[in-house]
């Protein structure tokens, strides 16, 4: 599992899939994956390495079905006491988490510094809602990390004003 880049070298050599292995200290760093629009079957077997007899010809089978999944950010306001300041507009503090996580193992996927990082802004919020700051703060909660920050991507370009809002009811 912790084999970087290497499980490339297997394809170059000829096989036809590769069988990704716990190792005794799995690292989620290691990338799993390729941006190259490519046919490199991967799968994870949760058993040691002991269970894939080295050498040793196996036949795969794996059954998948894709299911469509939309990704949905989460906002939470908190009005300011004394929003205007210098510039005789309001202003807005913007503090932002992410709440989703990524691998390519879904079940096993690395999402603890996501989930602290979550619980730590709602404990801000909660202080703040106790301690009420004079700027407007706006707590956001956003999706599609690992799709190219596409939660946040939407929520910039909605402040840019290049993109409509949408709502799913």
């Amino acid at each position: 599992y912790n084999c970087g880049n290497g499980w490339l070298r297997a394809f170059r050599q000829g096989a036809l899939a590769v069988i990704f292995v716990p190792s005794p200290r799995s690292e989620a760093w290691h990338s799993h994956s390729t941006e190259a629009p490519a046919n490199l079957p991967r799968f994870y077997l949760p058993a040691g390495r002991e269970a894939l007899p080295e050498g040793a010809a196996v036949t795969i089978h794996s059954e998948i079905t894709w299911e469509t999944a939309y990704g949905c950010n989460v906002f939470g306001f908190l009005r300011g006491s004394q929003p205007v300041f210098n510039l005789e507009k309001e202003e807005m503090l913007i503090l932002a988490a992410q709440i989703d996580s990524y691998g390519e193992v879904p079940l096993c996927s690395p999402g603890a510094r996501g989930a602290a990082n979550a619980a730590a802004l709602l404990r801000i919020a909660e202080h703040l809602a106790a301690a009420r700051p004079r700027r407007h703060v706006l707590f956001a909660f956003f999706d599609g990390q690992a799709q190219g920050h596409a939660g946040a991507s939407a929520f910039y370009r909605l402040l840019q004003g290049e993109a409509e809002i949408l709502t799913l009811g």
